[in-house]
């Protein structure tokens, strides 16, 4: 081969290897860049880079939505399907990790000069006013070039040409996708925001144990000064003018912050900034020392406020009493009043009672009328009320009050004595009893097919006088999941995965279950499991299921915080023997913790 066929064919290589190895990083897309078309795994482009993979899945998908939350990480708290409801339209959270005012401009400019633009949401936190106009990533913290106006041809060589360690990564993240999301994949693609799914089914339990859990809210605050106020202040102005201009709506939130938070600023240079927003545009303003800046309980950790606050939020601007807004929580601020309004959102702190005690008894088979009397009586007469599981939601979704010691009777596995024996006791102190059956043994005297007898459980016929009556009201205890070594050497422990049993199968079996306990009691939402027993895994499927309580076996006494429905998962419950006193049950339930 002469030289200059030589040159020819390493010439042929060389495009070749370069046109595998961009096709390759251009349909594996780590950043979506362009459009994920193979993989259509946006929710690990989108952890890699929101402000790029949005753009690139807008593209494709833009009429889908009207309008737009645009801010950092602190906006993904608004829920999408509440402000859909309140706006009448489609939103889509543009949410970037990291960002500040000029990416929040940049990013309203583009979508109002290429889609349609009902509705701007334009979220602010403190940490945006810290800089303008950073990057702190070229690769995972850049605009797109669309939105910033860089020339395109770099911009795309540069994903195009990308190490190829990051497809690599974006591949393997693909084939090991389980149930619950991770740390790999944190987005909701079709809605933009951060997927809450693990978060929001965690138990929230007392204050102690939640900060022994979570050290970051009592760790040493920082310190920071709002470096580029102005600068930020004509951004929003700017983003203001061009809203008007196009006939789009635009609200700004300035969005709650926990103590620690606050603590890492000048209050001064705080209130300030806030002062000289509202010279530029109108803004519903929740920072400060509001009533929820002190109880950590509120927020996902010390810079995230949780998504039933965001929804406060949403119901305080738009007078929606059906959801609890604390009193201190959100004003409407204006040129007119900034400087009151902000001077006592700043200078005026709250310790407003927000919690409540909750105390689960946890009863099974009963014998002895009168001793079920007896300690129902003894709490009574030490200032206990029985209540619902409709009086706990109301408490925790509207803020209802709850009576001062407030008592829960759960009632498990369906035996006929709760009708038998505890029903007309119950009755007779004004009570209701959540009675929590196992599907496959309603109405039954024998364990299964296997003629072993068994102590005999209710019929739902039989059930219903005392439904109807609102003396007891129904929740699951699984269809077929509270087993026992009759059901063979591998039976299941309570909802636990068997052994050996993948997570595909295990999903299969929860999803099974449910449903038969759902076409034999109806909506389901609440259940308690058996053993006590319940894994990760339950606890999301049964809270995407419409199962907003789950009860434990665990010892101990609850506490409530008004407005966070999730206060009601995995409840502790206290197990009340026949032999137990009154004055026993009493002092149990007393120094229960």
């Amino acid at each position: 081969m002469n030289f200059k066929k030589w040159i020819s064919a390493f010439l042929v290589t060389c495009v070749t290897v370069c046109l595998i190895y961009a096709s390759y990083n251009a349909l594996v897309d780590p950043f979506g860049v362009f459009g994920d078309k193979l993989l259509d795994y946006g929710e690990y482009s989108m952890t890699e880079n929101p402000r790029v993979a949005k753009i690139g899945y807008l593209k494709d998908n833009h009429e889908k939505y009207d309008s737009y939350v645009i801010g950092c990480s602190k906006s993904s708290s608004l829920p999408t399907d509440s402000l859909n409801r309140y706006f009448d339209a489609s939103f889509y959270n543009m949410i970037m990790y990291g960002g500040d005012l000029y990416d929040i401009e940049k990013t309203a400019e583009y979508i109002i000069d290429n889609y349609t633009a009902k509705n701007i949401v334009v979220v602010i936190g403190l940490e945006e006013a810290r800089a303008f106009n950073t990057e702190a990533d070229g690769m995972k913290g850049n605009l797109h070039a669309r939105v910033d106006g860089s020339p395109l041809l770099p911009f795309y060589f540069k994903y195009l040409f990308l190490n190829p360690e990051y497809s690599k990564n974006k591949l393997e993240a693909y084939f090991d996708r389980g149930y619950l999301i991770s740390s790999k994949e944190v987005f909701v693609t079709e809605t933009g925001t951060y997927n809450k799914s693990r978060r929001d089914a965690q138990r929230i339990p007392r204050l102690d144990k939640y900060l022994e859990e979570n050290p970051d809210f009592t760790a040493k605050p920082w310190y920071n000064h709002i470096f580029d106020a102005e600068l930020c202040v004509e951004s929003l102005g700017r983003i203001k003018a061009l809203c008007d201009s196009n006939g789009t709506s635009l609200t700004v939130i300035a969005c709650p912050v926990y103590e620690k938070e606050l603590l890492c600023y000048n209050v001064d240079e705080v209130k300030a900034y806030y002062k000289s927003i509202a010279e530029k545009v109108d803004f519903w303003c929740f920072s400060g020392y509001t009533d929820i800046t002190r109880e950590p309980r509120y927020f996902y950790d010390s810079m995230h406020f949780r998504n039933c606050v965001g929804d406060m939020m949403l119901a305080q601007m738009f007078s929606d009493e059906s959801v609890f807004v604390p009193e201190k929580f959100g004003v409407y601020v204006t040129s007119d009043n900034a400087e009151e309004v902000i001077n006592k959102a700043f200078d005026e702190k709250s310790d407003p009672d927000l919690t409540s005690p909750l105390t689960v008894l946890m009863y099974h088979h009963f014998t002895d009328a009168k001793a079920l009397d007896d300690q129902l009586t003894a709490l009574e007469n030490a200032g206990y009320t029985f209540v619902t599981l409709g009086d706990i939601r109301a408490y925790t979704v509207k803020g209802t009050p709850l009576p001062e010691k407030p008592v829960l009777i759960t009632v498990d596995d369906g035996y006929s004595s709760a009708l038998t024996v505890a029903a007309p006791i119950f009755e007779r102190h004004n009570a209701s009893a959540l009675v929590s059956v196992i599907g496959v043994s309603i109405g039954r005297d024998t364990y299964k097919d296997t003629g072993i007898e068994i102590t005999e459980h209710f019929a739902l016929e039989d059930a219903m006088e005392y439904i109807d009556r609102g003396v007891i009201e129904l929740i699951s205890h699984t269809w077929d999941m509270h087993q026992v070594e009759y059901d063979g050497e591998n039976y299941r422990r309570g909802v636990l995965p068997l052994e050996n049993e993948s997570e595909e199968d295990y999903l299969n079996a929860l999803r099974t279950d449910f449903e038969k306990s759902r076409e034999a009691l109806g909506d389901i939402t609440a259940l308690a499991y058996p053993n006590g027993l319940s894994t990760e895994i339950s606890e999301v499927f049964l809270a995407q299921s419409g199962v907003d309580t789950t009860f434990t076996t665990v010892w101990g006494n609850n506490e409530l915080v008004k407005g966070i429905p999730q206060t009601t998962r995995l409840l502790s419950r206290i197990t009340v023997e026949e032999n137990m006193t009154g004055d026993m049950l009493v002092e149990y339930v007393k120094n229960a913790k």
